[in-house]
């Protein structure tokens, strides 16, 4: 009643309408109510909202670094504003005069907590704007018009009154989060997304990915094998540094300044000694290698945010850059998509020519019994397999121990010197065929083959690139389809750790409120697969792997977890460079 009073929507109305009827055709179950339909724009309109449960971690205001869930009860809030005193100076109960004031004391008299304060107060202030913005245009003063909701920016209104389900959706999850206020605050204090554990749960990470790689190296009775200055009397006898490669997916950024969880996971990098080479803006894909390897040379877009102060590149920049690059993982897909097409004939016709590809119809065709790729196959491997990529080339150490740029005399370098490595990091789209599967092991090697193409031109004679590490999230859902690809991989001189294609390197579960809390496929439901592998030349990988966590010894467990802050595990490989 209350957002009603403030809001006047029709469409609120309704919607309250519809979940009324819900409930009395569901024995007053409010669940049944939010279907595909009634969500389909909640993973679409995500600025400006007020949900304690699917938004907990969000932060209240774009001044403040306090979570919503920060809202639940007087007193967790209570807590955050005097952390965050800007949360009562900017959009809080003290904004907007006797109209939010008034709106906030009604709201907090229903007993549900700040948050639905917060709502009222902004939904007043939202209000009093559009009254003044109604005036400015010659409308009557104190009767704001409904076209003037479009004009307002930043607000609570904006995502709502693009569709008004959301609103009530919203309120539902509140609602929940509030009468259970003390489980709720424990769940999220706990939280691995909660942005006061982030820092701790970044250093795990890189502690962890470290302590293992120490660990395999040790087990494998590893010698590094890389020309080294000598380091005199003092450093004689003493172990060398293990020198680490991480490719890495799902890296925490996005455009603009970096998110709180970003600078956690960059401080505890840095702080362990390894540098980051970022893939295409936006990509999320990255490296992260050891100090003492020195810089690598790039032959994809990167995302420059780091080397420019803070601020990414904006997205037409990124793509100009991307254009620019050595190699070009997008004409390398499409020609691996006609090659596996042609070796098969089943390729359907299409323009290679393009830059992109279009959107698939509405109905795509499916891939037939004999394996060819479905337009949605097709679609997946060139806008996302393709963007989210980064090609890259570790120069061979120098006798000072930090890679080219260490100086010494090329010319009495020892043989060994020679060697430089080829790093390549993909996070692909779900191949769900075995053709799809086909190309992406085709792609791989050609990606492979065009840094060391572009190496044997433009680098000196001497340097020898013939040594690869490719890491990949490969979206493979199946033993049968891993299987399958690991074939593939062989048939181009290639193999993958894990060795064994069951061997699953992810296990989640959603619970029942999760993105697409209407598809009670994906609810309490247990999802483990054999997605992640790191590939190298055959041969190279004969000194074994190793997996953090390993999910066969650790019985019912699902990731993300407080102790582990990805839903994939690690996979280590000692690889011999030769």
């Amino acid at each position: 009643a209350l957002l009603l009073e403030r809001h006047g929507s029709s469409g609120l109305a309704a919607a309250l309408a519809d979940l009324r009827a819900s409930c009395e055709a569901n024995q007053g179950l409010v669940a049944p109510y939010f279907n595909e339909e009634v969500l389909k724009n909640d993973n679409k309109h995500l600025a400006n909202r007020i949900n304690l449960i699917t938004m907990a971690m969000s932060t209240v205001s774009r001044d403040s670094t306090a979570t919503q869930s920060c809202l639940v009860s007087s007193d967790a809030w209570d807590r955050a504003c005097l952390d965050h005193p800007d949360l009562t100076e900017k959009g809080g109960t003290a904004v907007g005069g006797t109209a939010v004031g008034q709106a906030a004391s009604d709201a907090s008299e229903l007993g549900e907590g700040p948050w639905l304060a917060r709502i009222a107060s902004q939904v007043a202030a939202a209000n009093m704007r559009s009254t003044e913005v109604a005036s400015e245009q010659g409308g009557p003063s104190g009767q704001p018009k409904r076209a003037s909701l479009k004009m307002l920016s930043k607000t609570i209104l904006d995502s709502y009154a693009a569709d008004a389900r959301l609103a009530v959706w919203d309120m539902a999850c509140c609602v929940v989060a509030s009468r259970q206020a003390a489980a709720y605050e424990a769940i999220c204090a706990g939280s691995h997304l909660n942005p006061g554990n982030v820092t701790t749960i970044a250093h795990t990470f890189f502690d962890k990915a470290a302590t293992e790689a120490c660990s395999l190296a040790s087990a494998s009775l590893i010698e590094q094998t890389a020309p080294r200055a000598d380091p005199g009397p003092e450093g004689r006898g003493k172990a060398a540094p293990l020198e680490l490669v991480l490719g890495l997916c799902e890296w925490p950024s996005a455009f603009g300044a970096a998110s709180v969880k970003e600078q956690a996971f960059q401080g505890a990098c840095e702080g362990h000694g390894l540098t980051l080479t970022h893939g295409p803006a936006g990509s999320s894909v990255c490296l992260a290698t050891s100090q003492t390897l020195g810089e690598l040379i790039c032959l994809t877009a990167t995302d420059q945010r780091q080397a420019e102060g803070g601020a990414s590149v904006g997205q037409a920049e990124s793509e100009a850059r991307w254009r620019q690059t050595v190699v070009h993982p997008l004409e390398i897909m499409k020609a691996a998509i006609e090659e596996v097409g042609a070796s098969q004939g089943t390729l359907s016709t299409w323009d290679s020519s393009s830059d992109l590809p279009k959107e698939p119809p509405t109905r795509r065709p499916k891939a037939d019994a004999s394996g060819s790729l479905s337009e949605k196959d097709r679609v997946g491997l060139l806008q996302t397999t393709a963007r989210k990529t980064l090609v890259a080339l570790l120069p061979p150490l120098t006798p000072g121990g930090q890679g080219e740029e260490a100086g010494g005399d090329e010319a009495e370098a020892p043989e060994a010197n020679r060697f430089g490595v080829v790093l390549v990091v993909v996070h692909c789209k779900e191949p769900k065929t075995a053709c799809a599967a086909r190309c992406v092991a085709a792609y791989f090697a050609s990606l492979v083959r065009a840094a060391q193409d572009w190496a044997a031109g433009a680098r000196p004679k001497e340097e020898d690139y013939s040594n690869f590490v490719l890491f990949s999230d490969t979206n493979l859902v199946s033993t049968a389809l891993s299987e399958s690809f690991r074939q593939d991989l062989e048939s181009q001189g290639m193999s993958a750790a894990p060795f064994e294609a069951s061997i699953s390197t992810t296990r989640k579960q959603r619970s029942a409120l999760h993105g697409q809390v209407y598809d009670k496929r994906k609810s309490h439901k247990v999802v483990s697969a054999p997605k992640d592998v790191v590939i190298s030349k055959l041969g190279a990988m004969r000194q074994g792997f190793s997996l953090t966590p390993d999910l066969a010894e650790e019985g019912e467990r699902c990731l993300p977890d407080s102790a582990w802050p990805s839903d994939h595990a690690l996979v280590l490989a000692n690889i011999a460079i030769t």
